[in-house]
């Protein structure tokens, strides 16, 4: 009779305690699965303590979402000329050094790099894990990835005299876009596409006609403006671009730059303002004096012909201050 009890007693028990095994190992094996899975997606993307993010937060989609990201794209200046003039073989060197430099810093600040082309990359912040502070970081991130290639730069030349003197633009624009895989059944990869991605990609380019390194949209302004020092640049009308968007130079952190330099762009943003409020004179009596402080400036330069121009032919009808730029 006990033999019975006990039976009755104990097979429930161990009934459940197989389940619970079972469902256990289970879990195990499909859990370290999915993450295994994650991390072998996001570890070319991004740094290993974001992956740790990734992978711990149990939150992740693959699938396209509408998300706000800060969207940044950085390339070389002249770098065609410079690889014709190095040849293959020290371009390929040269150009893997100044990546992995450039990723060591973006990794820092917690980006997603979605892909390199050539010299330029394409990065963006604020997923697949949401950063509250994703502006800031990627303001940070430029200013980062600037003086990452001087010291890259500095060091190199001490051991190669012919190692060339790189200079990189940034673009970086905050707004909506899609963010998830995207491409062919055969072949897909994890990235952003939308207007913030175009055009924070002609921001960069945007630098060759302003002289400037660093180049925000308004947006991005606005949201970090109390962490920055900046130029304003005006509007500008962005090649494929309809409607004109506030640029801004990004010259540094808060508390970084000279008193000239704050001087220097406080008197730019004076002329800036008259030019658009149509007082061509007086912004050009403005601008001259910029050019005395900086001959070469190619923003000055800029709005200084198209005064030149507006004197000769008129103004445009339906001009609303904005200056249009047009090559990519």
């Amino acid at each position: 009779e006990f033999r019975r009890v006990l039976f009755r007693s104990v097979t429930p028990v161990a009934a459940i305690l197989g389940s619970f095994t079972l469902v256990t190992f289970y879990r195990q094996i499909t859990e370290g699965h999915a993450k295994r899975r994650i991390t072998a997606r996001f570890k070319q993307y991004t740094s290993p303590a974001l992956v740790d993010k990734i992978v711990n937060s149990g939150d992740v989609t693959f699938a396209g979402e509408e998300r706000v990201l800060s969207c940044f794209f950085s390339d070389i200046a002249g770098f065609t000329s410079i690889s014709e003039r190095l040849g293959p073989t020290k371009t390929v060197r040269i150009l893997n050094m100044y990546l992995d430099r450039m990723t060591e810093v973006l990794d820092s600040f917690d980006a997603t790099i979605n892909k390199f082309e050539g010299d330029g990359i394409f990065a963006f912040f604020g997923a697949p894990v949401e950063l509250p502070d994703h502006t800031r970081l990627s303001c940070m991130a430029a200013i980062g990835v600037q003086e990452a290639l001087v010291s890259l730069c500095a060091e190199q030349r001490k051991l190669d005299e012919e190692f060339p003197n790189l200079t990189m633009r940034v673009g970086i624009c905050t707004g909506e876009v899609v963010v998830g895989d995207c491409g062919s059944h055969r072949r897909f990869d994890y990235t952003a596409i939308g207007d913030t991605v175009n055009l924070a990609a002609r921001l960069e380019s945007a630098n060759k006609a302003f002289d400037s390194k660093n180049m925000i949209c308004q947006r991005t302004y606005d949201e970090v403006k109390e962490y920055i020092e900046t130029r304003y640049l005006g509007q500008v009308r962005v090649v494929g671009k309809e409607n004109s968007v506030g640029i801004y130079e990004l010259l540094g952190k808060t508390g970084t730059i000279s008193d000239k330099q704050r001087e220097f762009s406080q008197l730019f943003e004076k002329a800036v303002r008259l030019f658009q409020e149509k007082q061509f004179d007086k912004s050009e009596t403005e601008l001259r004096k910029c050019l005395q402080e900086r001959p070469q400036d190619k923003s000055i330069q800029l709005y200084l012909s198209t005064i030149e121009q507006f004197n000769k032919d008129g103004v445009p009808e339906g001009f609303n201050g904005s200056i249009g730029l047009t090559s990519k």
